[in-house]
């Protein structure tokens, strides 16, 4: 049942809803005309709402979607919602193993005595060649998926994210004890990330390095940051191309991205991820979270 409560419509005799972009046929149970947004999801039909889950996800005004919480009723969610945008049919190709080790994570979080359920929901969007700015008339098509997934990462009232694929940067290799380590992959400004090669080695054939730099994308730090817990995924463990390890995402990085995200709610931090919570169905928003548990 759609709530009107959180839009401007009118009903009328023949059983339509009119919202600020679409109309809802309550008979049909269809949106007359397509989604303001459907060239951004290649993936879902162009008439498709909230993703094609309405009970989980929320779509406030035909925007993207984002963290939501209800802790209205007696099952309480957390669900953490973002888009990827590639710039590759190989980057799409690589994040999708990933992604998908993200959205199989299932989670009890207990914030002060009240227990969420915890889900992840990551989109990969395939990369897409028709620019949504001016770019060059000369521009490859490679330029322009590239252009476009960081236009779309970085466009106002944008939630989501670039995955840009591969580059060579072998000047970032370093000694430690005798041993030669190496860095897998790199993100800029909480957005757009992408993954190093060396002599050959190419991380972006390494889903668990990928899903290190996707976490990054949610707010955890590498060892020595705020957001970080030893023993986890952002432990960086990959040495060298015959010595690769890389922790399971643990509870404390889960119990991270929850901290990050109670703290940084709507705040424009400089350099780091941008989040966003909307809470369902006139539900409290979270005050106080000084005990937090996952399980």
């Amino acid at each position: 049942m759609i709530n009107c409560r959180q839009y401007k419509c009118h009903s009328s005799d023949l059983g339509r809803y009119r919202y600020f972009f679409k109309v809802y046929d309550t008979r049909l149970g269809r949106w007359w005309g397509i989604d303001r947004k459907a060239a951004k999801y290649p993936s879902l039909s162009p008439y498709q709402f909230c993703a094609g889950n309405p009970i989980s996800m929320k779509d406030v005004d035909g925007s993207d979607f984002v963290v939501v919480i209800d802790n209205s009723g007696d099952n309480k969610t957390i669900t953490v919602q973002m888009n990827i945008y590639t710039a590759s049919k190989e980057a799409y190709k690589k994040l999708k193993p990933a992604v998908k080790e993200i959205n199989n994570i299932k989670k009890k979080v207990t914030i002060d005595g009240v227990e969420y359920k915890l889900r992840f929901v990551v989109n990969v969007v395939k990369p897409d060649p028709t620019p949504y700015q001016d770019y060059e008339k000369n521009s490859s098509p490679e330029d322009l998926m590239i252009a476009n997934a960081s236009a779309m990462a970085n466009k106002d009232g944008c939630y989501g994210n670039a995955f840009m694929g591969t580059w060579v940067r072998k000047n970032e290799k370093k000694q430690e004890n005798g041993t030669t380590l190496i860095k897998g992959g790199h993100t800029s400004d909480g957005k757009v990330f992408s993954m190093n090669a060396y002599d050959g080695v190419y991380f972006i054939n390494y889903p668990k390095i990928i899903a290190h730099e996707i976490l990054h994308l949610m707010g955890l730090d590498d060892e020595g940051g705020v957001y970080y817990s030893p023993g986890g995924r952002m432990e960086y463990v990959a040495k060298n191309s015959n010595d690769f390890y890389m922790n399971p995402i643990s509870n404390g990085d889960i119990w991270n991205i929850i901290r990050y995200m109670l703290d940084n709610d709507g705040i424009d931090v400089e350099e780091n991820a941008k989040v966003r919570i909307n809470y369902l169905n006139n539900s409290e928003p979270i005050q106080s979270y000084t005990n937090i548990e996952v399980k």
